[in-house]
């Protein structure tokens, strides 16, 4: 009688962090039918073999029996070994700066992957790709939220990624003029710090004449004093502010004060 002829087909080559599929390219009698045994890993499969997960570096024996209905066996014993390769790990850590220029956002990339690694690459988010480069310092020039990614692979081929999301914030600021004309002509009519990024819980401006008397206080970021007291425009003169805040998500208070100049001109 004629004989089956048992085919495996399988990668030698496997991770420990990927499943694999082994499959049987056997052949029966004409007319025959076919049962395939297979043991992989010290477990048993009948016929269809599903997706297999081996997640402990190692070699394993793949053996395969196939039987034809007219009862003929044929078998492969010791056939070629699944070697299950250690896999790396990616990881990086998101430093996140404010640069001095004030649309320019600064994110330092700090390398955790392990030590196996042979090649590099970061998805920064925004269509810009950095090659074989385990760390450097980034510049985003658009705020945003951005998925940040890593992509490693070792020297059998191994791979892993890691995203992290980023967040580019506008740059928390602080300008304090030193002169404002409250003359009502609509240009430099009130005296306020411009500000971006600041706490709105944690905020007090105040102002006071050269004799220690409280003239004006808010604590609402960018609410201006007009230049009035009690109702009347104030004369011209050098007068004392002070500033407390906090930054946005921080309880870290930040005190400054200076000196503003009156200058009405005409009215």
């Amino acid at each position: 009688m004629e004989r089956p002829v048992a085919i495996a087909n399988y990668l030698e080559q496997q991770c420990d962090n990927k499943c694999f599929d082994v499959t049987s390219l056997s052949t029966a009698p004409a007319g025959d039918g076919l049962i395939a045994h297979w043991e992989i890993n010290n477990v048993d499969y009948f016929d269809s073999v599903p997706e297999i997960c081996i997640d402990v570096a190692d070699d394993y024996i793949v053996n395969l029996t196939v039987t034809a209905s007219n009862g003929c066996v044929d078998s492969l014993i010791n056939s070629a070994l699944i070697t299950v390769n250690p896999s790396p790990f990616a990881g990086f850590e998101l430093n996140y700066e404010t640069d001095s220029l004030l649309e320019l956002q600064r994110v330092d990339i700090v390398n955790l992957a392990s030590n196996d690694v042979i090649s590099y690459l970061y998805d920064m988010g925004n269509g810009d790709t950095i090659e074989e480069t385990p760390e450097f310092i980034y510049f985003y020039y658009n705020f945003g939220t951005y998925d940040v990614g890593q992509f490693v692979e070792n020297q059998f081929g191994c791979r892993d990624s890691v995203f992290l999301i980023q967040d580019i914030l506008k740059r928390a600021t602080v300008f304090v003029p030193n002169t404002f004309t409250p003359n009502n002509d609509g240009i430099n009519d009130e005296f306020m710090p411009v500000s971006r990024g600041l706490s709105d819980d944690l905020y007090e401006f105040t102002i006071f004449d050269r004799w220690g008397t409280m003239i004006f206080r808010t604590t609402t970021p960018n609410a201006g004093w007009d230049g009035t007291y009690k109702g009347k425009i104030a004369k011209d003169d050098a007068y004392i502010w002070k500033l407390s805040y906090a930054y946005q998500g921080s309880v870290d208070i930040v005190e400054d004060k200076g000196h503003v100049v009156i200058y009405k001109f005409s009215r």
